[in-house]
């Protein structure tokens, strides 16, 4: 299995649902699963997404900050089985969060991007993901 994980962190009011990134994502990559959730995402949502990302052969978690700081709260669990994964994981972090950066950037296990342009996120994810079947 082959995942792709949206987060959205920030207290935003002007929520929506549309989101330009996962939608790009999501017409480049048909074949992979996909889980939306944001800072407000009900626990059994933060449940299934700990347990599709453990179970996923391959993994990439966008992190979508619009709070730089927001506390990590639920998301707090997810940061950690990233970081003990050992299958082939991508993270994402889109704005400035110095603690997720903190976490993720100096992990020989995960590939890590910082602030990548739409078209440099997908050539990064067109690159991780050649080997899953379609």
């Amino acid at each position: 299995m082959a995942a792709f994980i949206y987060i959205e962190l920030g207290l935003s009011s002007d929520y929506t649902y549309y989101k330009p990134v996962l939608a790009k994502v999501k017409k480049r990559f048909p074949h992979l699963d996909y889980l939306d959730l944001d800072a407000f995402s009900e626990e059994f949502l933060m449940a299934q997404v700990n347990q599709v990302v453990a179970a996923a052969d391959k993994c990439a978690v966008y992190f979508n900050i619009v709070d730089t700081e927001e506390p990590l709260g639920a998301v707090l669990p997810l940061a950690e089985i990233l970081i003990r994964r050992q299958e082939n994981t991508q993270v994402v972090l889109q704005g400035p969060h110095t603690r997720l950066e903190r976490l993720f950037s100096n992990r020989q296990n995960l590939n890590f991007l910082k602030n990548p342009d739409d078209s440099t996120l997908i050539a990064h994810l067109e690159r991780f993901f050649s080997e899953v079947s379609k």
